[in-house]
């Protein structure tokens, strides 16, 4: 039997006691429908970076109309990760309903931002779009072998303001409380949208596996609701249709603190929850996507409580140091003024990182990693990806090759390149920054003529077959 129909045939669904009495609206006919749509997949979407145009992407997309830099692929046969416009970061594969989180945030230049629950990355990636350059983003991820995945997809957004931390929620509540213009909870859910994918099975759909994901659900959203200054937006999201993880989260926490209230986005009256106007939700079998749930709260200045002051952290707990070296000695970067990064270069355990206009130095300790610009062996320090795509001011790699479209497959796959016919380079041997059409795409190592590869084994890509 085909693994579809075998779960087409173990997928019976209670909707009225996930979705209420009412069902939501939803009549015999459309609750069919969307248990129809659960074992499909949905129309491929893309999140666009915002300096590239729909016009520049290789293949033809219709928009999203509940995110601006959204876009479905008009011929969702073409598979938009074989293309090395994505490997350069012009655009992040991203299911449409997963935007929605994003249009509530709603950032302004400048605003410092939490994504509470960020692996693997692609909402936190969203909000250094919003942000473009300004401010600062903190994405926080408490499962630690997530974090390689949540900083490729951070370094691809090719901004520098940010940095890692990898805390529970409650713990990095008590460390910067009152800190936040938006935080960002993408909650850990039951993942009923998800069963096409494969990541759920039926039993996301049980009274126990929704009873267990609201616990934690309360629990975490308290403690993000801690993190957002007075005047500030919390954003609550889950990819599950349960009331009792949506609509229920969002009623219970406003009724234990007054202080809060719902902050509704007209834009998204289309796609109004019914249960709860300024809620919103979107449907696989109407809305083109997996399916989400997402809301916006406010807290209310004049009923917040006084300010609270940031805790004295005591000694350094992890292994950051301040780095002893100096950037201009590292042979593979031009670094125009030293002094602009005083204070900036920090050590965990062998890697270089740099931590620039970090609201919070005294925290050093608590984040998991800034820009991570080289890793330290016994005889030599190598680059690492971040400082070949990353823009940081003030800091260029000192030696770049450009490869054509053929040679760009090559390495994006892992492979060594040979440059004796490649009148693009006549620079020394050693490090140098790899690029595309002008896109970086990470570091090599040039020695006469060939290029050896230094692209992230964990981001290689066979499956690149597209310029």
């Amino acid at each position: 039997m085909h693994p579809i129909d075998a779960k087409r045939n173990s997928l019976s669904i209670d909707w009225t006691a996930l979705l209420g009495s009412d069902r939501l609206g939803l009549d015999d006919v459309e609750l069919d429908q969307l248990s129809s749509s659960l074992l499909n997949h949905s129309p491929r979407s893309i999140r666009l970076h915002p300096k590239v145009t729909a016009g520049e992407i290789p293949f033809e997309v219709i928009p999203v109309p509940w995110y601006g830099q959204g876009y479905w692929l008009k011929d969702s046969t073409i598979r938009p990760g074989s293309f090395l416009q994505f490997v350069s970061g012009d655009y992040y594969i991203q299911d449409a309903s997963s935007m929605l989180a994003l249009s509530l945030c709603r950032l302004q230049p400048g605003q410092v931002v939490c994504d509470l629950c960020a692996a693997p990355g692609g909402k936190a990636s969203g909000l250094l779009e919003q942000l473009a350059g300004t401010g600062f983003l903190l994405a926080n991820e408490v499962i630690q072998n997530r974090l390689a995945l949540l900083q490729a997809a951070l370094y691809r957004s090719r901004w520098s303001n940010h940095a890692v931390s990898n805390l529970d929620a409650e713990k990095l509540a008590e460390l910067l409380p009152d800190q936040f213009d938006c935080v960002l909870v993408d909650a850990p859910c039951s993942g009923q949208s998800m069963v096409a994918r494969d990541k759920q099975s039926a039993a996301a759909f049980t009274t126990s596996q929704v009873e267990h994901s609201a616990a934690r659900q309360h629990r975490i959203i308290t403690a993000a609701s801690q993190l957002v200054r007075p005047g500030g937006r919390l954003v609550y999201s889950t990819c599950t249709f349960a009331v009792a993880e949506n609509e229920g989260i969002i009623e219970h926490f406003l009724n234990h603190h007054p202080e809060w209230q719902l902050d509704p986005m007209p834009e998204l009256e289309p796609w109004t929850s019914p249960r709860m106007p300024g809620s919103y939700r979107l449907w696989p079998h109407r809305d083109n996507c997996d399916g989400s749930f997402a809301s916006a709260l406010i807290r209310n200045v004049e009923h917040s409580s006084s300010e609270r002051i940031l805790p004295r952290i005591k000694g350094n707990r992890s292994r950051w140091q301040a780095w002893s070296g100096e950037l201009g000695n590292l042979d593979f970067l031009d670094v125009e003024d030293t002094t602009k990064f005083d204070n900036s270069a920090w050590q965990r355990n062998d890697s270089i990182h740099l931590l620039m206009d970090t609201p919070w130095p005294h925290l050093i300790h608590s984040l998991y990693s800034g820009i991570e610009i080289a890793h330290i062996y016994p005889k030599r320090i190598e680059p690492e990806y971040s400082a070949a795509i990353v823009e940081l001011s003030g800091i260029k790699p000192r030696s770049t090759i450009e490869l054509t479209t053929e040679q760009a497959k090559q390495f994006v796959r892992g492979e060594s390149i040979s440059l004796l016919h490649n009148v693009d380079h006549s620079g020394p041997n050693g490090w140098t920054q790899v690029c595309w059409q002008g896109r970086p795409l990470s570091w090599g190592k040039y020695s006469n003529g060939i290029l050896k590869n230094h692209f992230p084994k964990l981001l290689r890509n066979s499956g690149i077959t597209m310029a």
